[in-house]
This record gives C-alpha cells, structure tokens and sequence, in this order.
C-alpha cells in the first residue's frame, strides 16, 4: 500500500507525451461491457502481447485474481478467486464456447491470437451471462481492421525442446465489411522439468523433461462483418485441433492406486456463430446470436508409463446448439434489459476395454446422454443522479437431462439468481462501488453421469451449488495511474466436490456435496506509466478460503486454493527500438488432497519470466514493425506445484520474431 501511495503522489509530475499507436479496433460483441454490480478487467492487444502468450491460459495470469493450473486430467483452468473449477464461463463473440458436458474448456488449447481484448469479469456478473457464473465470466473478442485497408500481423518463434510456433493473422477492411483471417501452429516434444521436483513414480529419473507432454497445435480462424441500416451482422467460425499426452500423477505409486496414463491422439474443437446488433426506434436495441458447436476427442489410456499397450479408450462426441436474444431499452433515466438464452447439447460416449493392448471383437454400444438448458434474465438500471446509478437484476436457469445414457433419471434442476448494486462517480479520479447477488451453478451431466473410464462412482443425488456474493470497489484513475481496491466475499452452500471410496475392493472417486464453502478476500490492482517509456501493471489478492464442516472432524481446507496470488510486470519500450519485460508471478500456500484422504501442504512459488526485445527497424528502416525478442520463462527454474505429483513448467528459452504490416 505504501508503493500504492508513493505512486498516487508522483502521478501529476509524470508526463507522457502523445505516442502514436497503431489502434485494433473492436468490433465482437461484449455482453456486458460496463459492468456497475461487478468487477472487470480488459486486456488489451498490447498487453496481451507483452505475456507472448503460447494460449489463452497464458493471457489469463495477467488478470486479478486470476489462478491458472493444470489438472490430472491435462485440462488447463483458470480460477477467479478461488472460485470452482466449473463455475467460470468463457464467451467467444458472444457466445459461450465452454463444453456443456462438462463445462469446461482447456484454455491451454486456445489461440490467444487475434483477439483485440479480453474483458475477466467478476463477483455479482449480470444474469444475462446465462447459466453457471458464479466465479465470473471471460470475454474473447476478435479484432478487426480500423478502416479500409490491409493489415498483416505475422509471428513466428523457437525454443528449447523442439518448441516452435507461426501464426498469421489477416485484417481486411473493405468498405462496408470487416474480415478477419487468422491461422496458427505450435509445436512441443515436452514441457522442461523444474529444478527441485521430487517425482517419486512415473518420471524417468535422468531426464529433464517432464514424461509424457508433448503437444500439437492447429487453429483457425475466420470472421466477417457487415454494417447494416440500423446496425451490423457478423458471422465467425473458429477451429482448434489439437493432440497431446498429459502428464502422469508422479506422487502415485501405480502398484498401488490408479494413475492416469493417458494420451489424446484427437482432440477437435469447431464453432460457428451468427449474430446481429439492431436499432429498433431511438431507445431500443436488439441483440441476437445463434451458435453450433462440434467438439470431439478420444483418450487412450495406458497400462504404465511406457505407453506401449493400450488399457481402455473413450471416444467423445459432443454437439450443441444454442441461441440468445437480448433487448436493451432507455426511457430517461430509465433502462430496462431482458435476455433469453437456450441449447441443446447431446454427448455421445463409448468406452472400450482392451485386451493385451487389442480392441474387442466388437465395440460396445455409445451412450448417449442430452440436455436442455434455459436462462432468462431480466434488469433494471436507474441513472438517480448523474454521477449516481443503481441496478437490480433477477433471473432464473433451468437444466433438464433428457437423455441419461441408460443411468438413473435425476429430473429438472432449476434455481434463480439475483443482483443488485450501485455505483457513484465522486469525481473525476473516484469511483465507489457495492453490490451483491444470489447465482446457482447447477451439475454438469458429466457430474451426474460420467465415470472417466472407471475412476467415478456415480452419485445420483447430487445438488445445485448456491452462492451469496459480496464486494465493495473504490477506483481512482488519474492520467497516469489507476488504482483499484476490491474486498469481496463468496458464501456457496451445496459446494460439489470429491470423496474417495472403495467399492469391492476398488478405490474410486465420487462427487459429493458439501456443506458449504467460503472465500473471503481482498483484490488490489494497478496500472501506473512511470514514465514516458517505462510501465508497470501489478494486482495482489489475498483470500481466506475454509470449508464448512458437517461434523467436527470434517477437514476445514479446500484442495488447491492458493491463499495468495500476485503479479508485478514491469515493460520498458525504448526510444531507440529496445524494448524488455520483467514480470513477477507468485503463488501462495495451498494444499492438494492425496488418496490417504489427507490434506497436505503445496510449495508457496515465485516465478520470474524475461524477455529483451529489438525493434529491427531501428537498425535497417525496410523493416518496418518488424520486432525480434528473446523470452526466457521461468528463468530461475522455480518448482511450482499446484497439484500433488504435477509440477508446473521449468525454464524454458524461447525466441521469435513479430511483424506488422
């Protein structure tokens, strides 16, 4: 707070002469993009940039409260404030891109090219957001060229362990269109083994590189819009496929407990959307979307570690279909917003047990489970002064399975969600916020029905998380600084969560509710220009995160829920075409959960990334926006556990060029 302090008072005697900036225009659609009942964090296409992000998971750590991990399964998820695993969703030009099975999305397989902005936004998120919001919402927004014309924007970059990538990104503006192309392909044969990991299973003891995470890459991207009387129409499709090994859990003895040995030979994410933005009269606009995903992957799983013979597989098929429709209308002072929002998602699965590494004779049957899921949301905004608006919001979400993959029925689940919030602009540097809400976040069919290839046991009575949310936010934004100061409180009851049983002798896994849970925190956050070639961007969140006992000797901790996270980045841009970036990533204490049903403490970790970077142009004028860097990730080889037996990254060099036209 004293650094907080030391800035505020130096930031009128800091001047920062007019740069000139090549702008990205936005033109994907945000859902709520001025939040007044939540907090939001944009970032932008430079600042995305500065992270060279490999994929989106990437970008997210330069967010607030943001904690980006990897789980067992090789999913990579970010969590907003501790929040659950399933109770964040990511939008795509409006549309959600999260799988309805188990919504979940592995943001280690998302391009983070192209995007002109992300919009992280937390605490009481609108209803309009739709199902499944209670740790916030994430916006991808596609950029667009800022008039007629062409622009290029090329990438291309090589690193330790055969790691390699290109991307290419096309923005065309022609008169009444705007069109987006975008391309891409990274490459790895592993991840780097951090120094001090202490792998006890599964891990080659003479190899530096972490067994079993090699990755590959493929993705596109098309989208165009048209301006229309009234408004714009727009049409995008993005695909990503993808093929990669996770790495095993190496604090399992696999004499004893499962492990999951696996690989995913195919891995393809496909998704169209249509949408449109009208003026309807002088006070009333009109918002449509209608979108289709294809999703599908196959998992190999292996009887060891040398990942010669084949145990079992599970094929996935997944399909959804979705429209939403939101309307927006001003009277005065008055403003009234109603949304509503269905899909239709069908998941089709097979799982196949080998014998000695071959397939049956014949394939089992696929299950076939569906769902329908609607959400209607409704709210009210009242400016009462001019610097002074309130806002109240109410909405319901409503999940039926309709198909149950030959399991036991669970009928409708169904709950309402609740909003409301103020905000007061004290002057032109202080902005005061309060709000608070009621949000459900209802069980996903894989929750209710899967089984991971027989590491669940199905539990047919499980229940809707419900949460109370809280925060306060006071911002003062002066020319060169911007402060940010959040407490915030997450009151869940119902919180799904694991147990491990034994059933005829077998250890398995199964979703249970618990009594409740809660997050207390505070988020901090800064964006400052020291001067006129050196910034700083820097958040600190701290949380106190317990769980709420059944009985005395329940255990009171939440498995990997860090206590502390943190960023400080520091970027200078210098005026004879040098550039660097040091930032500053810090992870506190947590616990993981082993199959002794015991809650053991994880390493508390800091990580340092680096990078120098050379504007070429500066050195031969032809090459123009052309820039070279050099990266080194994780540079002093910090061991970061966020799981038990699955370490982070180590060092990882990296080198690339980047060029605009």
């Amino acid at each position: 707070m004293l650094v907080i302090a030391a800035l505020m008072a130096s930031a009128p005697a800091l001047a920062v002469p007019d740069a000139p900036m090549e702008e990205l225009v936005i033109t994907g659609r945000f859902i709520d993009p001025a939040p007044a009942t939540a907090t939001q964090t944009r970032l932008s296409a430079e600042q995305i940039d500065q992270a060279r992000p490999r994929s989106l998971a990437d970008a997210l750590r330069l967010a607030p409260a943001a904690h980006v991990t990897t789980n067992s399964r090789g999913q990579t998820l970010v969590f907003l404030r501790n929040s659950g695993e399933r109770q964040t969703a990511v939008f795509y030009d409006g549309a959600p891109i999260t799988v309805p099975w188990d919504f979940r999305l592995d943001l280690g397989l998302v391009p983070a090219a192209a995007l002109a902005d992300i919009a992280v936004t937390k605490g009481p998120t609108s209803v309009r957001f739709g199902p499944n919001t209670v740790g916030g919402t994430i916006e991808l927004v596609p950029a667009a060229p800022p008039e007629d014309g062409l622009r290029l924007d090329l990438r291309g970059e090589a690193g330790a362990l055969a790691s390699r990538a290109g991307e290419a990104t096309a923005l065309i503006g022609a008169g009444a269109w705007d069109i987006t192309l975008g391309a891409g392909i990274r490459d790895r044969n592993a991840l780097p083994l951090p120094d001090g990991a202490d792998l006890a299973f599964s891990q080659p003891a003479d190899s530096d590189r972490r067994l079993n995470t090699d990755r590959r890459r493929v993705n596109g991207l098309v989208r165009a819009a048209r301006a229309v009387p009234g408004g714009e129409v727009a049409a995008s499709a993005l695909i990503v496929d993808s093929r990669f090994g996770i790495a095993p859990e190496s604090n399992v003895d696999p004499a004893v407990d499962r492990v999951r040995f696996w690989r995913y030979p195919d891995h393809r994410l496909a998704m169209g959307v249509l949408s449109g933005e009208f003026s309807v009269g002088r006070a009333t606009t009109l918002e449509t979307s209608a979108w289709v995903q294809k999703f599908s992957q196959t998992i190999e799983s292996y009887t060891d570690a040398g990942y010669d013979t084949v145990a079992d597989t599970q094929a996935d098929d997944d399909l959804t279909l979705g429209l939403r429709t939101a309307v927006d209308h001003r009277v005065g002072r008055h403003t009234l917003r109603g949304s509503a929002q269905l899909f239709v998602a069908t998941h089709k699965q097979r799982d196949t047990a080998f014998a000695g590494g071959e397939p049956p004779s014949q394939m089992p049957a696929r299950d076939v489970f569906r769902q329908r899921s609607i959400s209607l949301g409704g709210e009210y905004g009242y400016a009462a002064t001019a610097d002074l608006d309130l806002f109240l919001g109410a909405g319901g979400d409503w999940l039926t399975p309709t198909r149950t993959g030959g399991r036991p029925d669970t009928g409708r689940f169904g709950d309402y969600n609740l909003i409301g919030g103020a905000r007061w602009r004290v002057d032109e540097q202080w902005t005061l916020r309060a709000s608070a809400g009621r949000k459900v976040r209802l069980p996903t069919l894989r929750e209710l029905f899967g089984e991971a290839i027989d590491r669940f046991l199905i539990n047919p009575d499980l229940e809707p998380e419900r949460a109370l949310l809280a925060e306060l936010g006071a911002q003062w934004q002066g020319r060169f600084l911007t402060v940010e100061v959040v407490p915030f409180a997450s009151l869940v009851d119902d919180t799904i969560d694991q147990r491990n049983v034994t059933v005829d002798g077998r250890r398995l896994r199964q979703r249970i509710n618990l009594e409740g849970s809660r997050v207390w925190g505070v988020e901090t956050s800064l964006r400052a220009q020291l001067t006129e070639h050196l910034s700083v961007l820097g958040h600190l969140t701290g949380m106190h995160v317990r769980r709420q006992q059944d009985s005395a000797d329940d255990p009171v901790r939440i498995a990997e829920k860090p206590a502390v996270r943190a960023r400080l980045q520091l970027a200078y841009e210098g005026p004879q075409g040098l550039g660097a970036v040091a930032s500053l990533d810090h992870t506190g204490r947590a616990f993981s959960f082993t199959n002794d049903d015991l809650f053991v403490p994880l390493e508390r970790s800091t990580v340092v990334d680096l990078e120098v970077s050379y504007d070429l142009a500066t050195w031969w004028p032809a090459l123009r926006q052309l820039r070279a860097y050099l990266r080194v990730d994780n540079a002093f080889d910090t061991l970061v556990e966020p799981q038990l037996g699955l370490p982070g990254a180590g060092r990882l060099i990296r080198g690339g060029v980047h060029w605009r036209y």
